[in-house]
C-alpha cells in the first residue's frame, strides 16, 4: 500500500516487514483538541531510508528543524529512534554513512538514549485510603476469577488486568490520565505533547507475595512502551525487601505507598524480590494513540477501554493540578524546580 501525506500511520503498528515493504511516506500526525496536526514526512523518510527503502538521498534535517518547535523535534526523533530500536536498525542509522553518523548526530542519539534511562517519581497519584480501595476490589476480582500468570508472553506476573475490576476501572483510568499522564507526557515529549496523545497499551495489577509457590520477583527485561509506570497500592510495612532496580543506574527505587515511578520502556529494570509479606502494584505500558479508525480496526474488542481522553474528569479528580513529578537520582546534587505546564518538576541530578 502507497501512503499518502495526511494518512494516519502508527508509527509504533508497522512491522518490520511492513516497513520494509513501504515505498511511499511514512506520515505521522499528532493531533491536539483542534486537531492541530504536525507532518514528519522527513522523520518517515528518515525511517524508510534506515531499512533500505529509499535511494541514497540526504534527508534535509536542518530544513526540518526550522519548521518545529524544539519539543516537537525532540519528540519526533525520539520516536524514530524507539522505532529502529525496535527493529534492531539503529547500527545502520549511527554507523560509518549512517543517517545519524557523525560527532552532532551521535550526540543527539545518545542525549536522547540518557534521557530514556531516567526514572521519575510522581507523588500522590492515589491516597492511603484509595490505594485501601484498590487493593479490596483486586482481591474481590480474584477471589471470583483468580490471578493470571501466563497473560505475558515472556515476563510473566502475577497479575489481573484494569477492565477485569470493573468497580474501580474508570475511576482509575481518571487518576491515570490527570496524575501521571499528563506529566509524564510532558515531561518525555515537551509542552507540544498532550495525554491525549498516549493511550495505555497495557494496565494491570500485580501481587507479589513472600508465601512458598508465590512470585516473590521478576527477572531483568525492557518493556515494549514509550513509557511505562508503576504505582505502589501497599503499606510499606506490609512487606520486606521488594521495588524496583534500574540497570542502567545501579539503583532500587522503593517509592512511598501512591507514587508512581515512571521510566522509559527501553530503560531495562526488575522486580526485587519480596523476603516477607504481600507487595501490589499498579502497572501501565503507555503509548502513542493510532488514529480511530486503524486503532478500531487492529484491536475493536480495546479501542473503547483505552480512550483514556473520555475519562479525564472521573471521581477521583481532586483538583486541575497535576502531581508534582520529581526526577530519580542515585546522585542527587540538589535541586532545580521547572514550572513544567502544571506540573512542578524538580531535577535533583
Amino acid at each position: 500500500m502507497e501512503l499518502r501525506t495526511g494518512d494516519h500511520v502508527r508509527l509504533h503498528s508497522l512491522s518490520r516487514e511492513e516497513l520494509n515493504s513501504r515505498t511511499g511516506t511514512v506520515v505521522k500526525w499528532f493531533e491536539d483538541k483542534q486537531r492541530y496536526a504536525v507532518d514528519i514526512e522527513d522523520i518517515g523518510k528518515l525511517l524508510l531510508k534506515a531499512t533500505n527503502v529509499l535511494p541514497d538521498e540526504p534527508v534535509d534535517m536542518v530544513a526540518l528543524e526550522r519548521r518545529m518547535a524544539e519539543s516537537e523535534r525532540r519528540a519526533l526523533v525520539g520516536l524514530a529512534l524507539q522505532r529502529l530500536r525496535e527493529h534492531q536498525l539503529l547500527p545502520k542509522a549511527t554507523g560509518d554513512g549512517g543517517l545519524l553518523a557523525g560527532a552532532s548526530g551521535r550526540a543527539e542519539m545518545e542525549a536522547l538514549l540518557h534521557s530514556e534511562m531516567r526514572v521519575w517519581q510522581v507523588c500522590d497519584v492515589f491516597s492511603a485510603a484509595e490505594c485501601d480501595q484498590l487493593v479490596l476490589a483486586v482481591e474481590a476480582a480474584a477471589s471470583q476469577r483468580g490471578w493470571d500468570r501466563l497473560r505475558h508472553s515472556r515476563f510473566h506476573t502475577t497479575d489481573l488486568p484494569l477492565t477485569c475490576v470493573p468497580a474501580v476501572e474508570a475511576r482509575v483510568r481518571a487518576a491515570i490520565f490527570r496524575r501521571v499522564l499528563r506529566p509524564m507526557a510532558q515531561i518525555y515529549y515537551g509542552r507540544g505533547f498532550l495525554p491525549e496523545h498516549l493511550e495505555m497499551r497495557d494496565c494491570f495489577f500485580v501481587k507479589y507475595s513472600a508465601a512458598e509457590g508465590q512470585q516473590r520477583a521478576l527477572e531483568m527485561h525492557e518493556d515494549g512502551s514509550i513509557f511505562s509506570f508503576n504505582v505502589l497500592l501497599s503499606d510499606p510495612a506490609a512487606f520486606e525487601g521488594g521495588g524496583t532496580f534500574f540497570e542502567p543506574t545501579g539503583q532500587t527505587v522503593r517509592p512511598p505507598r501512591g507514587a508512581a515511578i515512571g521510566h522509559s520502556g527501553m530503560c531495562r529494570h526488575c522486580g526485587v524480590a519480596i523476603t516477607s509479606g504481600e507487595r501490589y502494584l499498579l502497572v501501565g505500558f503507555a503509548g502513542v494513540v493510532a488514529a480511530d479508525a486503524q486503532y478500531s480496526a487492529l484491536q475493536p474488542d480495546r479501542a473503547a477501554h483505552d480512550a483514556f481522553c473520555r475519562f479525564g474528569l472521573g471521581a477521583w479528580d481532586r483538583s486541575s493540578r497535576a502531581p508534582p513529578t520529581v526526577v530519580v537520582s542515585a546522585e542527587p546534587k540538589g535541586a532545580l524546580e521547572v514550572e513544567l505546564g502544571d506540573a512542578s518538576v524538580v531535577d535533583v541530578t
